[in-house]
């Protein structure tokens, strides 16, 4: 961008990230490390003084102007990937590494990304359907019938589209599973009990953090779990705590 400024040399920002509490750390990072001459703040791409300013663009995904960025690539930028979701959705990111792989095997990828089974699934009934084609599965729990509990394999189930570790669970054999997408349905059932039409709604929105919302039980994908973890030691405050970083690194 630096190389393709525009003859002001300003760079207009629209800052609208619809978070209250990360609203002001963007701005404050912004005002930090730009000169005051330079950064102009506006409220939409019209306010710009031409089509081909300088524009950056920090908002929610499905709030980006994509065709701006498109039509001004060297003047335009913004927060995000455009195929962000192929990354951030455990089931396609799954498919995109395998995807990358077989057209370069020998990527760091093969040796540092484990592999994924993935499945669809609505309802528990219905598992030994879906794990027809799951081959790694099957196989690792028939092993584990006949290993010790300390030697048994386990897997870390992950719902495609959920965040902030929700639904992650762990299972060694089909009957937890199994057990896993039943406990879930019978969370659904109750919810469903208690609340109806709009003010269902508004407690899904409002109970979000704390749960797997429904529409996020679809896709799932199965990955062998690393132990042991790695874990902080003291004194740090998270000691002994298991975590996880997800960063994306555009090489």
């Amino acid at each position: 961008m630096a190389e393709q400024q525009s003859s002001t040399g300003k760079v207009h920002a629209i800052i609208d990230y619809e978070d209250r509490y990360v609203q002001p750390l963007i701005l404050a990072a912004l005002k930090a490390r730009m000169p005051a001459d330079v950064l102009v703040l506006m409220q939409s791409i019209s306010e710009a003084p031409a089509s081909n300013a300088n524009l950056l663009q920090w908002k929610q995904y499905e709030s980006l102007d994509l065709d701006h960025v498109m039509e001004n690539s060297q003047t335009s930028l913004m927060n995000s990937y455009i195929i962000r979701k192929a990354l951030i959705r455990k089931h396609y990111l799954s498919t995109t590494v395998s995807h990358w792989l077989s057209k370069n095997p020998e990527s760091c990828l093969s040796k540092n990304v484990k592999p994924s089974v993935e499945f669809e699934l609505d309802f528990a009934e219905f598992l030994d359907d879906a794990l027809v084609e799951a081959f790694e599965l099957r196989e690792s729990f028939e092993k584990n019938e006949e290993l010790e509990d300390s030697e048994k394999q386990w897997w870390i189930l992950k719902p495609g589209m959920s965040d902030r570790g929700q639904g992650i669970r762990l299972f060694n054999s089909e009957e937890d599973l199994t057990a896993i997408f039943e406990s879930w349905e019978e969370d659904s059932d109750d919810e469903d009990a208690e609340h109806s039409g709009d003010e269902r709604q508004n407690d899904d929105e409002e109970d979000e953090g704390n749960g797997v919302m429904t529409s996020q039980l679809r896709h799932f994908i199965a990955q062998p779990y690393i132990h042991p973890p790695m874990l902080l030691p003291a004194p740090f405050a998270s000691a002994d705590r298991k975590f996880h970083i997800r960063t994306y690194i555009l090489a």
